[in-house]
């Protein structure tokens, strides 16, 4: 470990150090998640004296003096994100973020794709084959930074954070021409503006969705702890307590099991519902949002607004008929179309190019011409939870699951096996996928984003998620720009891997324009992103659905309706 130490500076003090020309190591010490800033930490090269790396450290820094300070410098963080929008949650709802700005976390998730872990500690130990932090990491990141006077660790700690990020930094600066991870920054700023807007709630709907729930579980009445296996075995005189054991007795009929799981699905979403009440501000609730899986999706902390249980999304709504509306969009099967265009399966394209039913079609292939509804469903979860190559007990589950249906693992072999000689190109995808999987071959996504997976599922998942989320990355690029010059008031709430809600303005004519810019830029996202895999040409079809209501819009209740 190298020779390093801290000094005490005021922001004024620190502007006649910086060299504004070169970038600088920036990071922060909070009070509580994105609370009050304790003490940011900078590092330049020249900071150095006698061959000792010197972090200057501002202690309790006026956050206007800061962000005025940030604004002009080339910043780099690991993690960036959580840095910048803490200054924003500090300054109150303000779009604010440097106009120079680097994030090692993304850069390392590209320069060391054979990696799984990317915290600042794992970085630098891939960066110098060193632990400097001595495995306390963690116990530091967790310390209490509110007390009256800082402890000389504690100091150390943060001053190694900014100094050893340098080494990493001058390592993994080649990829910043990378595609993706010019891709991945225009994403993160856009996360960085609209996580300021907030997603609409209604408090009203939210109430009466929470006093329904707790109606529910009255009526259950459930003597025992639901989440408590010690409880919940012997009340329901089985092992099986975790939700597939329950999903299956209550399949057989089990009443104590559905009791149980009614429970614990409603206690559930009633936490959900508890944390955007208290959470709530301006009628609005806030995630943040940042480009930040192995694949290149988005995805959102504080508030997981990406992750909204299906019951829920009716509470997230604008006045009806008010001065404002919601726009939604997403793509048509997107998932089942990045494969196919990937894999180039002729049969699935020649069904999406007619525009049929891939479920009726599986359906019928599988069960013959008179399926029932309850095959069709079978097919469905099929088509999406065979896709990566699982095995039939992983089918099996997410059929009893998300449906209440039980195979047996004849009756489930059998369907795979039929359903791999249906889509014989994506089967051979997968043989290709197990194959280097095994052999610890790295894949890439089809804009070149190396990866290597834990799990052979992953292999072959986070090449389409990844393709899925290039696209999707790709469309927002171009349609938020549009958009903001269309009418500044039309602002991006959520984003949602493929899909994006904005609100605008009640003026039809307004957002049927905002409609047609929005699928446009999706169809064109699709478009360009697939000139780098199989099909090139395959129809990506988009709806662009205006209402007031999340939940409704979903189940076809809305004002307005663009296709194209």
């Amino acid at each position: 470990m190298r020779a390093l130490t801290y000094k005490f500076v005021t922001i004024e003090q620190l502007q006649s150090k910086l060299d504004f020309s070169q970038p600088c190591m920036f990071d922060t010490e909070t009070i509580g998640l994105y609370g009050k800033i304790r003490i940011a930490q900078f590092y330049q090269r020249h900071f150095d004296e006698n061959g000792i790396a010197i972090a200057y450290i501002v202690e309790n820094p006026n956050v206007y003096e800061l962000l005025q300070l940030l604004t002009d410098l080339v910043v780099v963080g690991h993690n960036i994100h959580y840095d910048i929008s803490t200054i924003q949650e500090n300054i109150g709802l303000h779009a604010w973020m440097p106009k120079e700005f680097h994030d090692t976390m993304l850069l390392s998730r590209l320069y060391f794709y054979t990696k799984e872990k990317f915290s600042l500690d794992e970085v630098v130990k891939y960066t110098v084959n060193e632990d400097v932090y001595g495995g306390t990491k963690k116990e530091f990141h967790k310390a209490d930074w509110n007390v009256p006077v800082l402890s000389h660790e504690q100091l150390m700690y943060a001053s190694i954070d900014v100094v050893y990020l340098h080494d990493v930094f001058d390592m993994i600066k080649e990829v910043i021409e990378d595609i993706n991870y010019r891709l991945d920054m225009l994403c993160l700023r856009y996360c960085l503006d609209f996580q300021q807007n907030g997603l609409p709630i209604d408090m009203e709907r939210l109430n009466t969705v929470y006093a329904e729930n707790m109606r529910l579980l009255e009526e259950i009445a459930l003597p025992i702890n639901c989440n408590s296996y010690q409880q919940v075995r012997p009340y329901i005189n089985s092992s099986l307590s975790d939700d597939k054991g329950l999903a299956l007795l209550s399949a057989q009929g089990n009443e104590k099991a559905i009791q149980v799981r009614k429970t614990r699905k409603l206690t559930k979403q009633n936490s959900f519902l508890s944390k955007f009440s208290e959470t709530t501000r301006n009628g609005r609730i806030f995630g943040k949002f940042k480009p930040s899986a192995r694949s290149g999706r988005t995805t959102s902390d504080d508030q997981n607004l990406q992750q909204i249980p299906r019951k829920l999304k009716g509470i997230f709504a604008i006045e009806e008929n008010g001065s404002e509306v919601l726009l939604y969009s997403d793509f048509a099967q997107i998932q089942l179309r990045a494969v196919c265009a990937v894999t180039s399966d002729t049969r699935m394209e020649a069904l999406f190019r007619a525009g049929e039913d891939l479920h009726n079609y599986v359906a019928r292939f599988i069960f013959g011409e008179n399926f029932t509804p309850e095959e069709r469903q079978i097919c469905k979860t099929a088509n999406f939870s065979l896709l990566f190559g699982a095995g039939i007990d992983v089918f099996k589950t997410v059929l009893l699951k998300d449906a209440g249906m039980f195979l047996t693992d004849e009756e489930a072999s059998k369907i795979k096996s039929k359903w791999l000689k249906l889509w014989r190109q994506i089967a051979e995808w997968q043989e290709k996928g197990a194959k280097d999987w095994r052999k610890k071959i790295p894949w890439e996504t089809p804009l070149g984003r190396k990866y290597t997976a834990k799990m052979m599922t992953d292999q072959l998942a986070m090449q389409i998620q990844g393709f899925e989320a290039e696209v999707a990355k790709l469309a927002l690029h171009y349609m938020v720009p549009k958009l903001t010059e269309l009418d500044s008031r039309i602002k991006l709430v959520n984003f949602i891997h493929d899909s994006y809600m904005f609100i605008c303005p009640n003026d039809k004519e307004l957002y049927s324009k905002a409609c047609k810019i929005i699928a446009d830029s999706m169809q064109e996202g699709w478009q360009q992103m697939s000139q780098s895999v199989s099909i090139r040409d395959l129809p990506m079809p988009v709806k662009v659905r205006v209402g007031f209501n999340w939940g409704e819009i979903e189940k076809d209740k809305y004002i307005f309706e663009h296709q194209q």
